[in-house]
C-alpha cells in the first residue's frame, strides 16, 4: 500500500470471503492485520449477518465487507448495518 495523507480511508466491496468459511476469510483477515486495516463489519455486526442469498437453494453468505484504517473506525463503525428485504 502507498502512504497517503488522508485521515479517512475505507473500502466497501464484495471480497468473496465468507466469515463462516475460513479458506478465503482467513486470507482477508491476515491481509488486514499485515496492513493495519480493520474489517469493521465483522467487528460490529452479528454473526448471523449475510450479504448474499443464493437463488438456487436460498443459502446465505457474508461476502461483502467494510474495511478501513484506524482513523476511520469511529465514523464507519457507528453507521454500519445490513438492510434486508429491499
Amino acid at each position: 500500500m502507498q502512504e497517503v495523507t488522508s485521515c479517512c480511508i475505507s473500502m466497501v466491496s464484495d471480497f468473496n470471503a465468507d466469515i463462516s468459511k475460513p479458506q478465503f476469510f482467513d486470507i482477508l483477515h491476515e491481509y488486514s492485520i499485515d496492513h493495519r486495516l480493520y474489517i469493521v463489519d465483522q467487528l460490529s455486526l452479528p454473526r448471523s449477518t449475510y450479504t448474499y442469498v443464493g437463488a438456487a437453494w436460498g443459502t446465505t453468505s457474508w461476502l461483502d465487507h467494510v474495511i478501513c484504517i484506524e482513523d476511520a473506525m469511529e465514523c464507519v463503525y457507528i453507521g454500519i448495518n445490513c438492510r434486508y428485504g429491499i
